[in-house]
């Protein structure tokens, strides 16, 4: 992919037109359209509007990293690095408060919600601390509460 692919790219991910891209980008509309067409590149005035607008520059000349900046990919834990009974700990305590409450969320927060009830169980778990586990169970149960 080049850079006017990956112009259009950033530019169909924003939802812009060319002319709105080129609007918040603080390229004029007739180079934003040569950069997309190519063969001519942004120079360091344009490369400093992408950045300012939150674009990683050298996603955008290289292809390499993530398109915005601030966004280097968290590393994922593989399957074997995960404590089965803690996540399964998790699931059920987090479907438990739901049923209680008779709320529903959705699936982004249910999500969010069994990793942080994970990373509770997982340090108590650690702990051994029968009080403190049940503490970070009613904590949950608050959490979800609140966000449901």
């Amino acid at each position: 992919m080049n850079i006017g692919e990956r112009l259009r790219l950033l530019r169909s991910e924003f939802g812009l037109t060319q002319p709105a891209a080129a609007t918040k980008f603080k390229i004029p509309l007739g180079t934003w359209k040569q950069y997309e067409k190519g063969p001519s590149e942004p120079g360091s005035g344009a490369l400093r509007g992408l950045a300012e607008g939150g674009i990683n520059t050298n996603w955008l000349l290289t292809g390499e990293g993530e398109m915005l900046r601030g966004q280097d990919p968290v590393p994922t834990p593989s399957l074997g690095e995960l404590d089965t009974k803690c996540l399964q700990l998790a699931i059920e305590t987090i479907e438990e408060v739901l049923e209680e409450s008779g709320r529903r969320i959705t699936a982004a927060k249910k999500a969010e919600a069994i990793k942080l009830a994970y990373e509770i169980f997982e340090d108590e778990d650690k702990e051994r601390d029968v009080q403190s586990f049940e503490h970070a169970q009613k904590i949950l149960s608050k959490i979800i509460k609140s966000i449901a």
